[in-house]
């Protein structure tokens, strides 16, 4: 529910088991809506089913970013050296009312 800004500078790396996480040297920032490099079932050529990498594009992406930065990008010489975050009060509040709106149907229904 929160958007976090991170300077690529401040990066110390990534783990990408269970979704992306963003290591600094602060803390970890995990994203959820960025699933991860998980595992899936396939069916070989034998049709044995076996236990197979799934890439996420999306990760694949930012992580592609970060090993194609330079030198000079990394040290962002005049740039932002804070960490921002933002709460996301819209999407709270929306979720907030379509809680209490399945509430009150609930609550409606006769019997």
């Amino acid at each position: 529910m929160q958007t976090v800004t991170i300077p690529w500078n401040l990066v110390d790396g990534f783990e990408t088991h269970f979704g992306l996480t963003v290591r600094t040297h602060e803390k970890r920032f995990s994203s959820w809506p960025l699933a991860g490099k998980g595992k899936k079932w396939e069916k070989d050529e034998n049709e044995m089913r076996r236990l197979v990498e799934s890439p996420s594009p999306a990760v694949d992406a930012v992580l592609d970013r970060y090993s194609g930065l330079s030198d000079e990008e990394l040290a962002n010489p005049g740039g932002k050296r804070t960490i921002e975050t933002r709460w996301n009060l819209g999407i709270i509040v929306v979720g907030l009312l379509a809680a209490a709106w399945a509430v009150v149907g609930i609550a409606t229904l006769p019997g």
